[in-house]
């Protein structure tokens, strides 16, 4: 076949240029993005060219992340045919086929298993499978990697990570995420801009690549605390042609 249920790129990879880690604090990483038609066909049938998604999860990843933290990166497009046309069968059923309203997110599992889980299975939204959460019950993504990545276990010591490139589809009206609530629909930090979700529909989030990598902290930053422990129990509870990257747009009311 051309393509099993995880393609890897074979390619060797080579670090970011000197101007590339000067762009990686552009609070573009921060803002949804719009997706091409083109793009969003790469993503969605990574067989046909996987490269390019690994590519171009690779640039998102270094516009959020500093590369010199980064070591042994190793980056899978993902085809998950259940998860792809369940998706698919969400965007069409109930967002009318809008593909503007796909937003990049991004979600950090737990430990190898939970990310062999998520690259076999998706993100888990059901509420057997989500203990608590700062915004409710349910599957998370953030909107930048810069955010994902904080959501560790390792505190700020480093170690090997498990990253996933999402393609998220929140309702127009995503409420307000309380802790310890089931939220009725999508909940975010802040409905009017997002910078992560609650999702309780797994149909609206289809992974499409896996982003491994050593951390390597430096020493010359805090470490951010964007949770706290409560994480620890959500997730235990447990290129043929080019591949073009689309221009950023600020779109309030939704993100990722």
């Amino acid at each position: 076949p051309r393509c099993s249920r995880a393609t890897f790129c074979h390619e060797p990879w080579t670090p970011p240029s000197a101007s590339a880690k000067q762009r990686r604090h552009s609070p573009t990483c921060e803002r949804p993005m719009r997706l091409t038609q083109s793009t969003m066909a790469h993503l969605l049938d990574p067989c046909e060219d996987p490269q390019a998604v690994c590519a171009f999860a690779e640039k998102l990843l270094f516009e959020c992340l500093p590369a010199e933290n980064l070591d042994n990166l190793r980056a899978t497009a993902l085809h998950n045919k259940r998860s792809r046309d369940a998706f698919v069968k969400t965007l069409r059923e109930a967002e009318a086929g809008e593909m503007a309203k796909i937003r990049l997110a991004w979600h950090l599992a737990g430990s190898a298993a939970a990310a062999r889980s998520i690259q076999n299975e998706g993100i888990r939204c059901d509420e057997e499978h989500c203990a608590c959460g700062r915004y409710g019950r349910g599957g998370y993504v953030a909107i930048s990697a810069a955010k994902a990545n904080a959501y560790c276990d390792s505190s700020g010591q480093g170690g090997e990570r498990h990253l996933f490139l999402v393609l998220a589809l929140p309702e127009d009206d995503v409420v307000k995420g309380e802790k310890g609530s089931r939220p009725p629909r999508t909940a975010s930090d802040l409905p009017s801009h997002p910078t992560e979700y609650c999702f309780v529909d797994g149909s609206r989030l289809h992974c499409v690549c896996r982003m491994d990598y050593t951390w390597v902290p430096t020493g010359r930053r805090n470490k951010i605390t964007c949770a706290g422990d409560h994480v620890r129990a959500w997730r235990h509870r447990t290129p043929s042609g080019p591949l073009n990257v689309p221009s950023r747009r600020q779109n309030s009311g939704s993100g990722g």
